[in-house]
């Protein structure tokens, strides 16, 4: 699990993410019988000294699960867990009390009983590497349907914890067909005269709560039951940043200037190109919308900054303008067929490749789905929606590295930030922080009006999170989610977005550095910006380059109005030219060559 260290004086030690995550299960074998109230198994595969052996049991008549055994030196302790009673069945999950201290040989036998009866028993074994304890034995659900539910009871930490989920259907004349959840890796499944037993874990380990809703061919009575175990953090050894009040970094940034604007003016306009003129930086910040536009629309300004001896960060979008949002692609070919032009006539230009924009959220990225009226669907619309991004990220990757190109996706939300970091902070235990930077990033001004008295605190520990806020649990979930797995898709670094108010340093601080540090990824940002008119909190923000060693750090403004209070401050006036905060960044990009 990651920790944000507290940075001391003038340096920021940032610690190597890693975990030890749980591992890939190991089926042990299963095993069924219909006299007796003993069933063994003979174990397919030998179980390692610090593995776990859970054991998955069902039944059709009433008896329950008494004790399971095995015939190791000496034999294992396993605990067995609350049973569930479905009508004229009975299923439960037993597992050893702690990681098996002596190895269990290939072809040793775990044995099992219940208690009475000479009905049905089915029995079935999985070995589970990596894991240090058992965190958590969800309660038990049942019903008679055709559509069995269960959940984990918990929020699943994103990179070391892993719950598994047993289903049993009892008796009925059998299936005439079954559908496996997408979102569960079976690890096994076998069906003894007229009842099914199964066992599967979640894929991936990231959602919060797991929800586990498969389908049966027929409506029939089930009994579902989940548990989740956990891994032990491994020590790293850490990585420093020098920032000392010269500005001198420890390792020399990829690009002449690291500092970059980016912006939120249309690209034609001579008011923006008479801001490349002014301001001294080394990359500018062009959105592309790839479904739309031709790279012809973009010539005249991608030659003005090329002119300007600068590259530009092709922020490509697969949008119409006109929708303001995003929709994922859906084809491979089709998606590659619309970036390579622009890589093609660009390619020399680009310094950055990002992929979308702030895509962790509902204003720019299209959610797979809705769960504004029930927000236990927003575990599965989160990772729908994450699946989407995943996909499109990993193929656009491919195509800009075929051109040589650098690819990172398009920004984690400022907001998204604070809502990341707020339950990364609650999922990890240390819910004082959390409360306490809950007042700091909630107070109604995030993206989705996002307050801190809607969520659980230490004096309140039972308050649902984000219970009169769905879109915000929504987008909660959504980042959690991504995070982890932008480093998979072949991305070359990973992009934060910082528009705040400060104070800098300060708790955002923290929040980034976090986040930076849970992606594994190197860091840039194409929008960082102010919401607070002074020149101390522009300092800080920006500052956030040249502390986190940024390859790529570029501003994003809105166009001045009469209301400013949530919205970034530009840096240029309406005719391009640069104002009191344009002329402040001017000295800050002198200072951070």
């Amino acid at each position: 699990m990651f920790r944000p260290l507290i940075p001391a004086a003038l340096w920021w030690t940032l610690a190597v993410p890693a975990v030890a995550a749980v591992g890939t299960p190991v089926l042990l074998g299963t095993n069924s019988a219909t006299t007796g109230t003993t069933v063994t198994i003979s174990t397919a595969a030998a179980v390692p000294t610090g593995d776990f052996i859970l054991i998955a049991s069902g039944s059709e008549g009433d008896g329950q699960l008494n004790a399971c055994t095995d015939n190791g030196s000496p034999p294992n302790a396993y605990t067995i867990g609350a049973h569930v009673s479905p009508a004229g069945g009975e299923a439960n999950l037993a597992w050893t009390a702690m990681p098996i201290t002596l190895p269990l040989a290939s072809g040793a036998s775990i044995m099992c009983t219940w208690t009475g009866g000479t009905f049905l028993h089915l029995l079935g074994a999985v070995a589970i590497p990596g894991a240090s304890a058992i965190d958590h034995e969800a309660g038990v659900t049942k019903g008679s349907s055709k559509n069995p539910t269960g959940t984990s009871g918990v929020m699943l930490n994103p990179t070391d914890e892993l719950a598994f989920f047993e289903l049993l259907g009892v008796n009925e004349g059998g299936d005439t067909g079954y559908i496996d959840d997408v979102l569960i890796n079976p690890d096994f499944a076998f069906t003894s005269t007229s009842s099914t037993l199964r066992l599967g874990h979640e894929v991936p380990p990231s959602r919060a709560p797991a929800l586990y809703g498969p389908q049966f061919g027929v409506s029939r009575k089930w009994g579902t039951k989940a548990i989740v175990f956990m891994s032990p953090p491994v020590a790293q050894p850490t990585r420093r940043i020098s920032y000392a009040s010269t500005g001198s970094l420890s390792a020399a940034p990829q690009y002449n200037n690291p500092i970059t604007w980016g912006y939120q003016f249309p690209t034609t306009t001579g008011a923006y190109l008479q801001t490349v003129q002014d301001l001294p930086a080394g990359i500018f910040r062009i959105g592309m919308n790839t479904l739309e536009k031709s790279p012809g629309f973009y010539s005249a300004t991608v030659g003005t900054i090329r002119d300007k001896n600068a590259k530009i960060i092709a922020n490509i979008k697969n949008r119409v303008e006109a929708d303001k949002i995003s929709v994922p692609p859906t084809d491979q070919t089709t998606y590659t067929n619309l970036l390579n032009p622009f890589f093609t006539t660009f390619a020399s230009d680009i310094g950055l490749v990002t992929v979308e924009n702030e895509q962790d959220g509902p204003n720019d990225y299209r959610e797979h789905g809705s769960c504004s009226s029930d927000s236990t669907l927003c575990p599965m619309v989160a990772l729908d929606t994450t699946d989407d991004y995943i996909r499109q990220l990993g193929w656009a990757v491919l195509a800009a590295h075929a051109y040589g190109l650098k690819v990172a996706n398009g920004g984690f939300s400022s907001s998204g930030v604070d809502l990341w970091y707020w339950f990364y902070l609650y999922n990890g235990g240390q819910q004082y922080a959390a409360d306490q930077y809950a007042l700091t990033a909630f107070s109604g001004s995030n993206d989705e009006g996002a307050k801190a008295s809607d969520l659980p605190t230490a004096q309140d520990p039972s308050r649902q999170i984000f219970g009169s806020n769905i879109p915000a649990y929504l987008h909660m979930l959504q980042i959690t989610d991504m995070v982890p797995r932008i480093k998979g898709t072949g991305a070359d670094y990973v992009s934060v977005h910082s528009l705040n108010r400060g104070p800098y340093p300060g708790p955002k601080y923290k929040a980034l550095q976090a986040i930076i540090q849970a992606s594994g990824l190197p860091p840039v940002s194409d929008a960082v910006g102010i919401k607070s008119n002074d020149a101390p909190t522009t300092e800080g923000v920006v500052g956030i380059g040249p502390t986190f060693g940024m390859t790529v750090t570029s501003w994003f403004g809105a166009p001045e109005r009469d209301d400013m209070s949530d919205h970034a401050y530009p840096i240029a006036k309406d005719d391009g030219t640069l104002n009191a905060f344009g002329k402040i960044y001017q000295a800050i990009i002198a200072t951070y060559p």
